[in-house]
């Protein structure tokens, strides 16, 4: 891990000119080559998976004794997206609790009024299909052919994790938050997501935060709403769940 690092070249390129395809590059339907999260399926097999915002969110099969893509799949396979939709920071976690692959996804613009928010999507394949809780393929996760940044085309797909929210007595909350990881502790079995977050009132200042995620009856991530502290699940009880919530 301390290196030293040898550079091998580029590994895939977008922007202009020839594609990896082979045709003209076109960002309404080619992925921008930047976020990428590289990771072992169930069976040892390595994938990367990326993109942000342009043709989408693309996964590429890789060579583990290479650590570059096997040879003839271009940019790859597409996931979701098209047409500028501002999506970006794909990761996958497997779970072996569930035998899912959950891709989690940054949708909006990541600035303290770009509405920046995390969503997650599930598969039994590393490569997809991947559906959100209500039966949406997110392959159909795009804006129109000729939009730029249509954020309402994209607004009923995925699950959505985290957004800007603001507790009612203190006033502490979180504005934009995404960008996402996320962690599988083996030993504990806990999971983690690890994002970074502005603040209401704060501008652009923003910092990095962890949450512990549980997986719910219906084999659906959910996050603590207040960051890990090295507390542990507990059961409550129905009279402290009862109380006043603020939407």
């Amino acid at each position: 891990m301390e290196g030293p690092y040898k550079n091998l070249g580029i590994l895939l390129r977008s922007g202009s000119g020839r594609g990896e395809d082979g045709t003209n590059y076109n960002a309404t339907i080619h992925p921008n080559a930047v976020d990428p999260h590289t990771f072992f399926d169930k069976n040892g097999d390595l994938w990367m998976v990326y993109g942000s915002y342009s043709g989408g969110i693309y996964i590429l099969k890789m060579d583990p004794s290479t650590g570059k893509q096997y040879s003839g799949q271009g940019y790859g396979k597409k996931l979701l997206g098209a047409n500028h939709s501002r999506i970006e920071g794909p990761y996958i976690q497997y779970s072996p609790d569930t035998g899912y692959y959950y891709l989690f996804l940054s949708f909006g613009g990541l600035t303290a009024d770009g509405g920046y928010n995390i969503r997650v999507a599930r598969s039994k394949n590393p490569d997809g299909p991947y559906y959100d809780a209500e039966g949406n393929n997110m392959i159909d996760c795009r804006g129109p052919a000729g939009s730029f940044f249509d954020d309402r085309a994209i607004e009923p797909y995925g699950v959505k994790l985290m957004g800007n929210f603001r507790f009612v007595d203190s006033g502490i909350g979180y504005v934009s938050p995404g960008h996402n990881s996320t962690y599988y502790d083996e030993e504990s079995r806990k999971y983690f997501i690890i994002f970074h977050t502005r603040f209401p009132g704060h501008g652009e200042m923003h910092q990095v935060r962890v949450h512990q995620m549980f997986i719910n009856e219906d084999g659906w991530p959910v996050v603590a709403p207040h960051r890990y502290a090295g507390e542990t699940k507990r059961r409550y009880s129905p009279e402290e769940v009862i109380g006043t919530y603020a939407m």
